[in-house]
């Protein structure tokens, strides 16, 4: 099954659905209807209670001290029985924007390609991920689509979301990345496609702009300074990716597994990106922490 980092395994294994259901000091008194019953919990499983003790269990309360976030507030919203949204807001309403984390999943069942079967799956409809406080630099320039910089605890919550997988009993994740350097920070994580055209125009792109930064290579895409033979700009098509949970589901996305479309084997399309296009876009109309004489990686 899809692998996650044994400390987190070892902390969720420690962690029980009592604490996790827990519904805190605002629980109705004693003989009263259940306190399960009726406090408000996120797909159906975390409290507000049972998320703090989660997020500080987990490290996450001392990261987010360390970059000057810890007054955070929960929010918890039930849209339907099946779409769960969770906001993690700062207590500060000076800012333009509150949101460190403003996550949305769906449950849904879906149909398997090719066989008579289905699979209850967390679809990630949305997940934006950001410090509100922090400024683009060098090391963490502004890219496409971005207000703030990130706050890098993405790695954390990855980790997290396949754990609450598991405890709600889903066997994989579903995503569909808005913007490319999206997709290629998924793909390297190891989320998988399901449509093998645009995975393959997302390789040759990868392969035609090696030599650049990840924000560099961003802002290229972004601003169609990447090519083809033809001179026809590259256009990114977001498109699914799935993060297999269940041994099942590992198995079907498997190179000859029964969910992925057969591989067509057909040559690389020839991309290639104008450099010295993207530096004169750069100092024409500059991005936040991208110096336009060190966009090579």
């Amino acid at each position: 099954m899809t692998r996650v980092d044994p400390r987190f395994e070892a902390i969720s294994r420690r962690l029980t659905m009592l604490e996790l259901m827990d519904p805190g000091p605002n629980a109705p008194p004693e003989g009263s209807e259940s306190p399960f019953a009726r406090a408000q919990r996120f797909v159906a499983t975390y409290t507000e209670a049972g998320l703090r003790t989660a997020i500080r269990e987990f490290g996450l309360d001392d990261k987010l001290r360390a970059l000057g976030l810890s007054d955070f507030e929960l929010r918890i919203t039930e849209e339907d029985p099946f779409r769960h949204r969770l906001e993690v807001l700062l207590d500060d309403d000076a800012l333009g924007d509150r949101h460190l984390m403003d996550l949305r999943l769906h449950l849904s069942r879906v149909g398997l390609a090719g066989v008579d079967e289905r699979a209850d799956v967390v679809v990630v409809e949305w997940l934006l991920m950001q410090n509100p406080r922090g400024a683009f630099t060098a090391e963490r320039p502004r890219l496409p689509g971005q207000h703030y910089p990130g706050t890098g605890l993405g790695r954390d919550i990855a980790q997290m979301l396949m754990l609450l997988c598991r405890r709600v009993q889903r066997e994989a994740l579903i995503t569909i990345p808005e913007r490319f350097h999206l997709a290629e920070l998924y793909r390297r994580a190891g989320w998988l496609p399901v449509n093998l055209e645009e995975e393959h125009a997302l390789a040759d792109v990868l392969h035609a702009t090696r030599s650049l930064t990840l924000a560099a290579r961003a802002w290229a895409v972004e601003r169609g300074l990447v090519r083809d033979a033809e001179g026809v700009p590259f256009t990114y098509h977001p498109h699914e990716r799935v993060l297999p949970i269940s041994e099942r589901l590992e198995h079907a996305l498997a190179p000859g597994g029964f969910l992925l479309l057969k591989e067509v084997l057909r040559p690389s399309r020839a991309f290639s990106v104008d450099v010295a296009a993207l530096r004169r876009s750069l100092r024409d109309d500059p991005v936040d922490g991208l110096d336009a004489d060190a966009i090579e990686a």
